[in-house]
């Protein structure tokens, strides 16, 4: 299994914040894609629409919701999987302004 190589930007990890960022980005310019789920529990079956992430904001969803779970707020790069790495790298914001307070 060939690794992403590693943006020398990302040598200290991808950090919670980053993260949020990316899903958010990745959500905005792709928006969510609307599923038809088909049930039959209960007497009769039925089909209902739900709301789905594109496959790279739920690669990162995933890594995001290990974050919270294992309280980390950074994650080694190498620690992702192949298609977290290219899912990050390929929406992460480079640098984020930084707002000075009044």
């Amino acid at each position: 299994m060939q690794m992403t190589e590693q943006p020398a930007a990302l040598s200290e990890g991808v950090d919670i914040a980053s993260i949020e960022v990316a899903i958010n980005r990745c959500n905005e310019v792709l928006g969510r894609v609307a599923v038809s789920v088909a049930s039959d529990v209960g007497a009769a079956a039925s089909t209902s629409s739900k709301v789905a992430l594109s496959v790279d904001a739920s690669e990162m969803a995933t890594v995001y919701a290990l974050m919270i779970h294992t309280k980390r707020h950074l994650w080694e790069f190498s620690e992702l999987t192949k298609q977290q790495q290219e899912a990050f790298v390929r929406w992460r914001v480079r640098s984020v302004p930084v707002v000075a307070e009044e």
